[in-house]
């Protein structure tokens, strides 16, 4: 791959800001441009694309969601890592929506964001390699293992897989998830962020590499902590009885009725 496929693009409008990620990105032995305001990387974006955009949301001219937007619009395919000293939770969920690979705040974890970073590059080859085909719903890297779900929109998709399984100290709120990987900590993140809102999530995985407890691990912080989480194990019903065991059974009736408690 030569290098200006893998170049990443840093826009921020705080000249520290630039330099230093700018710094930990070449450090890494990657190609960097930085710019000070959206329209110098739309003008840039008129001659080549990078492989990744790492965006902060508050800019001189237009904004970071709008420059996602405007991208959007014109079908310019980056993957985008915001990076940002004013984001919450309900902005971070309005970035993931609309297609950004990732949400951090400043300061950052340096680590992290390279490994972020590299994660969209991937992506990026990935798409590349498609030929046409749709920018896909699955984004994998060379062992076929899922990079990142994509989320679509009133709906949040955790895709687990067996490499995140392991080793290591625990994570999240509860402490009852235990692990290190970059892509565990990634659904962790993803699980901050949808926990406070109303989306619907669907978690995909294998069995047994931790659908439940991620399930529990989102309704501990939601508005709904208070009221009772029911698992169902939906393989164990036979279809006829989906009806009676959702819905209520009353003797000598046929077909469901909904039984009040």
């Amino acid at each position: 791959m030569s290098e200006s496929v893998s170049e990443v693009y840093v826009l921020d409008d705080d000249v520290s800001v630039r330099e230093a990620v700018g710094g930990l990105i070449r450090s890494a032995g990657l190609s960097v441009k930085t710019f000070a305001s959206a329209r110098e990387i739309l003008a840039s974006l008129r001659k080549e694309l990078p492989s990744c955009l790492v965006l902060d949301i508050q800019l001189p001219d237009i904004n970071g969601f709008e420059l996602q937007q405007e991208l959007a619009t014109k079908d310019i395919q980056i993957p985008i890592i915001f990076l940002t000293g004013h984001g919450d939770i309900p902005m971070s969920v309005r970035a993931i929506k609309a297609g950004a690979l990732e949400f951090l705040t400043k300061p950052f974890d340096d680590e992290y964001l390279l490994e972020t970073i590299r994660e969209a590059i991937a992506r990026h080859r990935k798409v590349g390699r498609q030929q046409g085909s749709p920018a896909g719903d699955r984004f994998e890297d060379d062992s076929g293992t899922d990079l990142a779900p994509r989320v679509i929109p009133d709906q949040a998709k955790i895709v687990f897989s067996p490499r995140l399984n392991g080793n290591g100290k625990p994570v999240g709120a509860s402490g009852e998830i235990i692990g290190q990987s970059a892509a565990l900590r990634q659904i962790i993140r993803q699980v901050e962020m949808v926990a406070p809102t109303d989306v619907t999530v669907l978690i995909l995985g294998e069995t047994g590499t931790g659908k439940e407890l991620i399930a529990r691990e989102i309704h501990r912080p939601s508005r709904r902590k208070d009221k009772p989480l029911v698992p169902v194990n939906c393989a164990c019903i036979p279809k006829d009885l989906y009806e009676s065991e959702f819905f209520g059974h009353a003797k000598g009736r046929r077909g469901w009725n909904f039984v009040p408690g």
